[in-house]
């Protein structure tokens, strides 16, 4: 069964951070920013789907401690986790999951950027 986009404006908060490359075929099904304190202090969530296959990417800040890339996957599930710098000069942890290959996810995490 393929996917409808979702179209909810009344919830949907776009998210500032986009990755610059996804696979061909994949759109945004969803995207949100968990609106916290400050702008730059807020979680961010996106989904890009094919119809079929999806990933979801997550970007939040890293307020503690130092935090080490990770890849894991378990059949068709992969994760990834990238430290990217953003535009206060904070660091920002990225993390990739779905059902893609894992040089996939890592190029997806390492091309993230923030729009203003």
């Amino acid at each position: 069964m393929k996917l409808e986009k979702r179209l909810d404006s009344a919830v949907e908060h776009r998210s500032r951070w986009r990755p610059r490359w996804v696979p061909r075929g994949f759109d945004n099904y969803r995207s949100n920013d968990a609106e916290a304190m400050r702008e730059l202090d807020s979680v961010d969530a996106m989904i890009y789907t094919d119809g079929f296959a999806a990933f979801s990417v997550f970007v939040e800040p890293i307020l503690t401690g130092r935090v080490v890339n990770f890849e894991w996957r378990n059949g068709a599930t992969t994760v990834v986790t990238r430290t990217l710098k953003d535009p206060s000069g904070g660091n920002r942890l990225i993390t990739v999951v779905g059902e893609v290959p894992a040089t996939t996810a890592k190029k997806i995490a390492a091309d993230m950027v923030y729009v203003r």
